[in-house]
């Protein structure tokens, strides 16, 4: 067992996961702001997205549940709301470098419950560098669970 405790893991339900280090998500949209930044292990839930798996039959050869599914850097977050998102399909970063959101990333983007109302604030989180591993590690994770965890251990 590797000791990881020291590294930040995001808990992300599949299929996301995988995508997110296949470089298909290149930002997740949030409820919240993070403070964080930098290289994320990505953590993929034992149990995949409900909406899409209702009854939990993904294919877990493509989509490994309980796994360490690889990294990403989050780089930035910025404030928007989703009808600002999907009218403008483009926005710049802080360093002025200018994002393009594909329709096709849009419409398949897993819009949480929270994002329902339009006028609400969301925060991209801005991604780069996805990593995926090829073998990934379970892990297990000491302490409470939350979507952001430093309590984990990465296993062989």
């Amino acid at each position: 067992m590797r000791n990881d405790l020291n590294r930040k893991g995001l808990l992300i339900r599949q299929p996301f996961a995988s995508k997110i280090v296949q470089g298909d998500f290149p930002v997740l949209f949030r409820k919240r702001k993070t403070a964080n930044r930098g290289e994320i292990i990505i953590l993929s839930t034992k149990t995949p997205d409900k909406k899409l798996y209702p009854k939990g039959n993904i294919n877990t050869a493509k989509y490994p549940l309980g796994v360490a599914v690889g990294t990403v850097e989050l780089v930035d977050v910025l404030k928007t709301t989703q009808s600002e998102i999907k009218r403008l399909k483009k926005f710049k970063t802080r360093e002025g470098k200018e994002i393009m959101l594909k329709e096709k990333f849009l419409n398949a983007y897993p819009w949480h419950t929270s994002h329902k109302e339009k006028k609400s604030p969301i925060f991209i989180w801005l991604l780069k560098n996805p990593q995926e591993w090829t073998n990934p590690p379970t892990y297990e994770i000491t302490g409470q669970p939350h979507v952001w965890t430093t309590n984990f251990l990465l296993k062989k």
